[in-house]
């Protein structure tokens, strides 16, 4: 009963008190007119000793966000396709950027306009929910 009483007490401190190790830095999005699509791009750094993985992104700015990755279709053709995770390696980033990894905002919920600014919730495997602002730009 002791145990189950300080477990009781202290567990809610210690989780309080526990930092992500995960960072995203410099979030922003593409502009997009109400039921269009954006991408949003960032920097995401793993700064724990050990691997993390997005699994899922979610925006009220946007029906549908997806994890995406451009890849080569062929001579001189370019693709992009959801991928269901993307893994960072401890003491490394991972950069979102035009041309490779991106989270797609699929039927926007409203305008994009430049210098609005959007939440979006990032899920993780270890280090749970992240809650970023992306500021609208053009790129």
């Amino acid at each position: 009963m002791k145990k189950l009483l300080l477990l009781t007490i202290f567990l809610p401190v210690l989780l309080y008190g526990q930092q992500t190790k995960i960072k995203v830095e410099n979030a922003w999005a593409r502009p997009a007119a109400m039921g269009h699509n954006s991408a949003l791009y960032m920097t995401i750094t793993n700064t724990g000793d050990s691997e993390d993985t997005l699994y899922a992104a979610k925006s009220s700015a946007a029906q549908i966000v997806e994890i995406h990755e451009t890849y080569k279709a062929g001579d001189d053709m370019m693709g992009m396709r959801e991928v269901e995770f993307v893994k960072i390696s401890p003491g490394s980033s991972v950069s979102f950027k035009p041309g490779g990894h991106h989270i797609m905002l699929i039927g926007s919920t409203k305008d994009l306009k430049a210098g609005d600014s959007i939440k979006v919730e990032l899920f993780f495997r270890k280090n749970g929910k992240i809650i970023t602002e992306a500021k609208v730009k053009t790129f």
